[in-house]
């Protein structure tokens, strides 16, 4: 369970239940649980029947400052398959085709992708997404990151929203040609935000 910091706590206890002996007493020590010290704390609770058969239950209190930022601001580079792998995306879209970044669902290529190279933020833990989330811009060594970079075919950037068609493949915002054969492999990278150039990051 979750408890503001500063804030007064209340146990809400535990119950038993015996085979023979039915409802049985349940001891609680709660004495470790400090609501001034943000952290993790415990109840531990025993009950003890008429033979003497003893059992322990353990509840977590966490002492949370509800002022305090909640992303952890973690950055991790993989392809769509191994984020999908990894639970920061999930597959979706048509016919589970599509990799989804977990924390917004933004598409971040083809879930058989295992080849490309995509950035996902941590906001909110277990909570990946394609944008830094805002609390976190400027948290990695006091800078934004500035450019993420996909390698994959150009029919997946144009699905992905990194390119688009017109009498050949383009890069969105950044209008560099890619080619005309959809299949062809290619790297682009994002270097502002909805601008892609062709090329990798430095």
């Amino acid at each position: 369970m979750s408890v503001e910091l500063n804030t007064s706590f209340v146990d809400p206890g535990a119950t038993a239940e015996d085979a023979e002996d039915g409802a049985i007493a349940v001891t609680a020590d709660c004495s470790s649980v400090d609501t001034s010290i943000e952290g993790t704390y415990s109840c531990e609770y025993t009950a003890t029947d008429s033979d003497t058969n003893e059992t322990t239950a353990v509840r977590q209190v966490v002492v949370i400052d509800p002022t305090s930022p909640t992303e952890t601001c973690d950055q991790l580079t993989a392809s769509p398959s191994a984020h999908i792998t990894a639970g920061r995306a999930y597959a979706g879209g048509n016919y589970g085709l599509r990799a989804l970044a977990s924390g917004d669902d933004s598409d971040i290529g083809g879930s058989f992708d295992s080849w490309s190279s995509v950035l996902l933020y941590e906001g909110d833990t277990g909570q990946w997404f394609a944008s830094e989330p805002a609390a976190c811009k400027g948290e990695q060594g006091g800078e934004p990151v500035t450019c993420k970079d996909w390698n994959a075919s150009i029919l997946s950037h144009s699905v992905a929203g990194r390119a688009y068609y017109g009498g050949g493949y383009y890069t969105t915002g950044g209008d560099d040609y890619l080619g005309a054969i959809p299949g062809t492999q290619a790297w682009v990278k994002e270097t502002s935000e909805g601008v892609f150039e062709k090329g990798q990051c430095e």
